[in-house]
């Protein structure tokens, strides 16, 4: 299944990252890591969670996900259900990408960073590739292009968003 990120789907996860105090491409990375940036997907043990960033069922009611709308939601409508499951769950702003994907991973910021799903996979040894140079944090320049506005967000460093992305992110939608 593809999703076609859209110019208000960019803008949300964008002005979302802002919201909770992380570096836009780290948190496009997380979403890359969960769903390939992916609103509507299915998977996880079971193929039972759904979303950008994977909810479970009682996560999905948590976050207040409306259950007659799940499979057609945009990026953009599902970016303040991931705001408030996270901060529900204990994440504050500025915590950073380790602790937003332990609050996914395991559900609240505080969890060991060590301890594996399912899948094997550890908030520890996801970081590489949501981290600046990372293969998710690529995926997530690539697809989310430059920010759609000025802003303050908390960008690394130098960080430069591929030439081809930019050019890109002036087009109507992105196919993942």
């Amino acid at each position: 299944m593809t999703y076609k990120v859209t110019p208000a789907d960019r803008k949300a996860t964008f002005e979302a990252a802002r919201r909770l105090g992380l570096n836009p491409y780290e948190f496009g990375a997380v979403l890359d890591k969960e769903s390939g940036i992916n609103p509507n997907i299915w998977g996880g043990a079971g193929g039972k969670y759904y979303g950008a960033i994977q909810f479970g069922g009682p996560e999905r009611s948590e976050a207040g996900l409306d259950p007659t709308k799940i499979g057609n939601y945009t990026l953009a409508e599902q970016m303040p259900h991931i705001e408030k499951w996270l901060l529900g769950r204990g994440f504050k702003p500025g915590m950073g990408v380790d602790k937003v994907y332990a609050t996914i991973l395991a559900g609240n910021p505080n969890a060991n960073l060590d301890a594996k799903d399912s899948f094997g996979t550890s908030v520890n040894n996801a970081l590489e590739g949501l981290r600046k140079g990372g293969s998710n944090y690529q995926r997530a320049q690539q697809v989310l292009g430059p920010a759609p506005y000025e802003s303050t967000m908390p960008v690394a460093a130098g960080d430069q968003v591929p030439a081809q992305t930019a050019a890109a992110a002036t087009t109507d939608t992105t196919t993942l």
